[in-house]
């Protein structure tokens, strides 16, 4: 403790300087101790406070605490009045805000529950229900994505994955059963698998009552493994079954799964590109499948005067697909799409960056959908307002203008949710207004 001006004791001009200094000390002894108590009797809750964890935990380990010796004894009074400062200091810390009170509160229902409901309860699948439930109050795209989830949104990104080559779905007329879909040639149909086949178990886990999800995920894995599948057929005897190994390679998934060229005249012709996703392979199937019509016109000595672009039940995809997509119709420079949300940052346009592929002669005519949606509305909106295309089909598309961005999380999850909204070049806003 420091004196205060006026308080401090000057040498008698007589006094020896040993003596005054001895004096001194021990008058500023006496004033310290009162002040090092009371620090002391501030530290002892926040020490408790500190120790409190740290012997939860070693109970549970059964092991002691062991405290730094200057913690402790004599050493206290250094502890003390640190711990002054911070007593002092922790006056000034803010009650837990709204959001971190909820965080912990959910934490609680779902361990209270998990804990003493009446019937064991699945936390991980009520935790996802509850979750998506919050988010979906938002908007339906706003999402938990679990592993599973998160590996379809890969594939559906990446336009590829490591799997057998099925699809499958729930059985019309058999609740419960799952029945085989397609099974492509090279993969699954080389196994023994056919379109028509009814699943009783992937992996030695039988499929009976389990989400399709979960049986996709038991389907998929590196490419080079294996896995075994017992299934069924129609025309078997009644209880026979059948056992396959189905052997996992790169399943590639065509963003453009087909594309022809018929005659219109002598002199001219007309392209169709079916264009299913907007994946990341999506802008160079789409110029190659162009370029390629474009080649074969030529060789029956005709030009590609009319294309007609196929998005029915093309959910969208990547951003980035779609403007290169738009990019091989429209001139350099011209807007395609423009983004707002809350963040001044998510505010831009977006232009088209390149040369376009198709001569500006060319008619176009987008074929749509009420499943056409997203990255698909993109393109056909951007089209449309450059008077670019023509847009043929239902009266009204999707509706899917929302600016999705995905943030990794732990455990192999994601969190996919809306940062803006997507607007054409003319200023309209591609998200409906209702949600339902």
């Amino acid at each position: 403790r420091v004196a205060r001006p006026g308080r401090v004791r000057t040498p008698p001009a007589r006094e020896p300087v040993g003596q005054w200094l001895g004096a001194s000390v021990m008058e500023a002894r006496e004033r310290a101790v009162p002040a090092v108590e009371r620090a002391r009797d501030l530290a002892q809750p926040i020490v408790a406070r500190v120790t409190r964890p740290l012997t939860s935990v070693a109970e549970r380990l059964n092991k002691p605490v062991q405290l730094p010796t200057w913690a402790v004894g004599a050493g206290g009074t250094a502890l003390a009045t640190f711990a002054l400062s911070v007593a002092l200091a922790v006056q000034s810390i803010q009650q837990p805000t709204e959001l971190e009170k909820e965080v912990v509160l959910f934490g609680d229902v779902l361990r209270n529950v998990d804990d003493s409901y009446v019937e064991p309860v699945d936390t991980r699948a009520l935790f996802e229900r509850g979750t998506n439930a919050m988010l979906h109050s938002l908007d339906p795209f706003t999402e938990f994505e679990n592993a599973a989830s998160k590996a379809d949104l890969d594939m559906f990104t990446r336009g590829a994955y490591g799997g057998v080559g099925l699809a499958i779905g729930p059985d019309p007329y058999v609740p419960g059963r799952v029945l085989v879909r397609e099974a492509r040639e090279s993969y699954a149909f080389e196994d023994g698998l056919r379109v028509g086949d009814h699943l009783v178990s992937v992996g030695g886990e039988p499929v009976d009552g389990a989400q399709l999800d979960t049986v996709m995920t038991r389907l998929r894995g590196d490419p080079g493994t294996a896995v075994e599948v017992v299934f069924e057929r129609d025309g078997d005897a009644t209880g026979t079954k059948r056992v396959a190994t189905l052997h996992r390679k790169q399943v590639l998934v065509n963003a453009v799964p087909f594309a022809g060229l018929t005659s219109l005249s002598e002199s001219s012709s007309a392209g169709y590109v079916k264009l299913a996703q907007f994946s990341a392979t999506a802008p160079a199937e789409m110029r190659s499948a162009l370029v390629e019509l474009q080649v074969q016109a030529a060789r029956q000595g005709k030009s590609m005067d009319a294309l007609v672009l196929d998005l029915r039940g093309n959910a969208g995809g990547l951003l980035t697909s779609a403007l290169q997509v738009t990019e091989q119709f429209v001139p350099h420079g011209m807007p395609i799409v423009s983004t707002q949300g809350r963040d001044p940052d998510s505010r831009v346009t977006y232009v088209s960056g390149a040369s376009p592929l198709i001569p500006f002669g060319t008619r176009v005519a987008v074929l749509i959908d009420e499943r056409t949606a997203s990255a698909s509305e993109i393109v056909a909106g951007a089209l449309q307002d450059l008077d670019r295309a023509l847009i043929l089909g239902t009266q009204h598309s999707y509706g899917k203008g929302l600016v999705q961005s995905v943030l990794p999380l732990r455990y192999d999850t994601e969190l996919k949710y809306t940062i803006a909204k997507y607007y054409t070049p003319s200023g309209r806003c591609i998200q409906r207004v209702d949600y339902d």
